[in-house]
């Protein structure tokens, strides 16, 4: 099966861009890092100061835009119908592996000194999956696109922070 993705790029009035949501995913992706195993990796510093964790202090973490790469994906068979919730069931989901990348900069000061930068580059995995119509077969080309539409950092001390970003994935059925 071949992709095609395209990137959704954000306007001030997103919903004209979008078009009609009939075929797609609202999904929130995230990982918990920690930022201080960057910092000391980057600096090569010795054990002594990776133990005490007093002398490294997390200023500020900071994300780039994400961008969303397919791994593998496959049509799989699946009942017809309508789900309790309400959704009308084709009978045809597209599966979807992929990771979504980004890089954390990290802003940190060791013993009290001024505050330096690193980035840390993070592959974070995620898998989901779209119901698609009904006609479509592994050998046809499918059309997605995405579109970010949060990426947040939370701070959870210590010197992790949860990078969580959500994201719509939408099967285009034009082509």
């Amino acid at each position: 099966m071949n992709i095609d993705l395209q990137k959704m790029v954000p306007s001030l009035s997103c919903s004209s861009s979008i078009g009609e949501l009939k075929y797609f995913k609202q999904l929130n992706i995230y990982e918990t890092i920690n930022c201080k195993s960057y910092v000391y990796h980057e600096n090569n510093l010795c054990d002594e100061i990776y133990n005490d964790n007093r002398k490294i202090e997390i200023c500020k973490v900071e994300s780039t835009t994400p961008i969303l790469n397919i791994v593998s994906s496959k049509i799989i068979g699946t009942i017809e119908g309508t789900s309790v919730e309400g959704q009308h069931l084709t009978g045809k989901k597209l599966v979807i592996v992929g990771e979504l990348n980004l890089s954390i900069i990290i802003t940190y000061s060791i013993r009290g000194d001024r505050c330096k930068k690193t980035v840390a580059k993070l592959k974070i995995p995620f898998s989901t999956f779209i119901i698609i119509p009904q006609n479509i077969c592994n050998d046809d080309k499918v059309y997605l696109r995405y579109l970010i539409e949060d990426v947040s950092i939370a701070n959870l001390g210590k010197g992790k922070a949860m990078v969580s970003i959500t994201t719509l994935i939408q099967y285009l059925d034009e082509y």
